[in-house]
């Protein structure tokens, strides 16, 4: 009987063990990575753009886009690929272009997500094309 008591809890322990192991091991899909900033110069910079390479297992498909997500308020903000590139190992090398805003002497924190794609919609209007 005693046999069988410590049989069946190191069965539970290995199980549980396993099952651990499984949780801590998931990652989300859709982050791919962090991204902290820090402005140090002192300025205040409104409109700055911030080109990142990342490395991803597969491209993302047409419904899909990188986001910079920050991490105080879930704010997203929307990248553009630049260049995609597969390597030897066979991910993908992909280069991004996010638009952020950060005061001066402060670090920002984000998430690099892959999420849906939302259409942005603008009231810009390019009227007139000109050659020089």
């Amino acid at each position: 009987m005693k046999f069988r008591i410590t049989y069946y809890r190191t069965i539970f322990r290995i199980l549980f063990s396993l099952i651990v192991v499984l949780f801590c091991s998931c990652e989300d899909n859709n982050q791919i990575g962090t991204l902290t900033i820090t402005e140090s110069a002192g300025i205040t910079r409104d409109l700055e753009y911030v080109e990142i390479e990342v490395l991803i297992n597969q491209l993302p498909i047409e419904d899909k886009a990188f986001f910079l997500k920050d991490k105080k308020n879930d704010e997203l903000t929307k990248g553009q690929i630049l260049h995609s590139q597969k390597e030897t190992s066979g991910r993908y090398s992909v280069q991004c272009l996010f638009p952020i805003r950060i005061n001066a002497q402060e670090t920002k924190q984000y998430q690099i997500v892959l999420a849906k794609n939302t259409e942005i919609s603008t009231d810009l209007k390019v009227q007139e094309i000109g050659r020089a």
